[in-house]
């Protein structure tokens, strides 16, 4: 794919041929043209070329086609756009963000409601009820001036 602008050049570039054999009474098969794709694609597409290797049977020529061309989209697409989300690192020096007080122990805690505090939960009329000895999970944050925080989950 070295010496082609695209990979669309370089598919019919392998499509031309393909019909240029069949003409001459020696037919390519399907199977044949994807492989001599993956084949003659460069490293930038290992991914894709591992996913047509994988799979079973081989997509036609016309899937492979659409797959390598998905590929190089994104790529380009990737490339106008600058580095990915994932890449950015966001730095502050607003004080107003950095005099958040510190968290210094946060647990959760269970409170129990309705029901016995141990043993089996209570199971409502009849035992067939779970409900009533569900519990409720609490966040303890104590903040460094000794304020608390108990937030429901």
């Amino acid at each position: 794919m070295h010496d082609y602008s695209s990979s669309a050049a370089f598919c019919q570039a392998l499509k031309s041929i393909a019909d240029q054999l069949t003409s001459l009474g020696h037919p390519v098969s399907d199977e044949r043209l994807v492989l001599q794709l993956i084949a003659g694609l460069n490293d930038e597409f290992d991914t894709v070329v591992t996913f047509i290797q994988q799979s079973q049977p081989l997509p036609s020529f016309q899937n492979a086609r659409s797959m390598v061309a998905l590929e190089e989209t994104r790529r380009n697409n990737a490339r106008k756009s600058g580095p990915s989300p994932s890449n950015t690192v966001l730095v502050t020096t607003d004080p107003a963000v950095t005099d958040v007080p510190p968290v210094y122990h946060q647990q959760p805690t269970t409170a129990h409601r309705g029901g016995r505090q141990g043993g089996r939960p209570h199971r409502g009329r009849g035992g067939r009820s779970h409900r009533g000895g569900r519990a409720s999970h609490l966040s303890h944050t104590v903040f460094e001036d000794g304020d608390h925080l108990d937030e429901v989950q």
